[in-house]
């Protein structure tokens, strides 16, 4: 929840394999569709290596955690590590296989990246504020700030009308009519409408039930 409330300080979407049904899909594929929509890694590694999926694709008998860390090297995004001090302890025991795949994940990920240390709940969401203006501004202002009274922190938006879309967002248009009744609504009434988040939450599905929508397409040729 720490770093959650870290990346939404940012007005970015957090995607968490917490935050998806996953009961009925195959773990592996929920973590790399996961991944895969994501433009930033957060890696946060605690005392515990987590569940390994049995699954012919995972041979080496690695952990969702360690899944998703490696599927983001793949897709070759940037990637940032939190650890929790050695000094804390959850007091949670594993076996001896999974105590060693994680002390050897840990060294490699202090090898590899700049790591953060946390021991408290506090500390992580500082860090990972922190960790984020840092990667955000070293991405050449891909977000810009507004100065201005109580919007400052907010990204520019351009000065027609526009609709953000809220944080958090399912991934399907179960649970979204009145966001679509809203945009139709705007268009009924002669506005323009503008769709802004980040890649991959589900703007074009939107904007196609609009679209497709019957009785809008009697009110528009």
């Amino acid at each position: 929840r720490a770093a959650t409330k870290a990346v939404l300080h940012h007005w970015m979407l957090p995607l968490t394999l917490e935050e998806m049904a996953v009961i009925t899909i195959n773990m592996i594929d929920a973590v790399i569709d996961l991944v895969n929509e994501s433009e930033i890694y957060i890696g946060i590694f605690a005392d515990r290596y987590g569940l390994i999926p049995v699954d012919p694709r995972n041979p080496n008998r690695l952990s969702i955690t360690e899944l998703e860390y490696r599927r983001a090297l793949e897709n070759d995004i940037p990637v940032l590590i939190f650890l929790q001090d050695d000094s804390v302890s959850t007091g949670m025991t594993e076996p001896a296989e999974h105590q060693t795949k994680l002390r050897l994940l840990k060294d490699e990920l202090r090898q590899k990246h700049e790591v953060r240390y946390f021991k408290t709940a506090s500390e992580l969401e500082n860090q990972v504020d922190e960790a984020l203006t840092q990667l955000l501004e070293s991405m050449q202002g891909q977000l810009v700030s507004r100065t201005d009274g109580d919007d400052i922190g907010k990204p520019e938006y351009p000065s027609r009308p526009i609709m953000v879309l809220p944080q958090p967002i399912d991934f399907s248009l179960i649970g979204h009519q009145k966001l679509i009744q809203d945009v139709k609504n705007h268009l009924l009434n002669g506005q323009s409408i503008a769709l802004q988040q980040i890649p991959g939450i589900g703007k074009s599905s939107i904007a196609n039930a609009v679209v497709h929508d019957k009785m809008m397409q009697s009110n528009f040729e």
